[in-house]
């Protein structure tokens, strides 16, 4: 893991911005079930408000293919 393109120093603190189910455990993702929350839920704007601003300021809106999400079955191993 990096952040800044530098190794995770572990000794550092770090502000992360995530979503309240990953924070609360969503998925078993418990690492940040005992971080301090800086902006609680009721305070925070709803990413899809971020995600419609920052489109709207788009000219155009390009998509690529990735490779991240797979859709199908994959073969199993014999």
């Amino acid at each position: 893991v990096e952040i800044g393109g530098k190794p995770v120093d572990e000794t550092a603190t770090y502000r992360l911005a995530t979503s309240d189910f990953l924070a609360r455990g969503g998925d078993g993702y418990t690492a940040l079930q005992e971080a301090s929350v800086l902006v609680g839920d009721t305070d925070a704007r709803l990413l899809t408000d971020v995600v419609i601003e920052h489109l709207a300021g788009q000219s155009t809106v390009g998509a690529t293919i990735e490779g991240r999400i797979l859709v199908g079955r994959q073969a199993q191993p014999q």
